[in-house]
């Protein structure tokens, strides 16, 4: 009797299991690779590759996180890193000093 229940059991979570995993995503870009293996497969190919984060702000002292990817000081790609926001107060003083079109310099 316990062997006919842990089979049971068994063969309704492997049955769980393929039905999540159906609904689950894949990880793939709009070209069909994987983002995180394609990513690292460019940052490890050139040794010269940086992948960082940087806080961009505007006039209104609104920032925005960006994920920049790098290689030999040029700028690859820049995206922005979802619900990374802050409003700074309005006499906040942005004394970083970046250069937001040379991120990668």
């Amino acid at each position: 009797m316990k062997r006919k229940n842990f089979f049971i059991v068994l063969i309704v979570l492997v049955g769980v299991l393929v039905v999540v995993g159906a609904f689950v995503p894949e990880g793939k870009d709009d070209s069909g690779d994987f983002k995180l293996t394609g990513e690292l497969a460019t940052l490890s190919s050139n040794p010269r590759s940086v992948s960082k984060t940087v806080a961009v702000c505007d006039e209104d002292n609104f920032c925005q996180d960006y994920k920049v990817i790098c290689r030999n000081g040029e700028e690859i790609s820049r995206e922005a890193v979802p619900g990374a926001v802050i409003q700074k107060p309005s006499d906040w003083v942005d004394d970083r000093n970046i250069d937001y079109d040379n991120l990668c310099r």
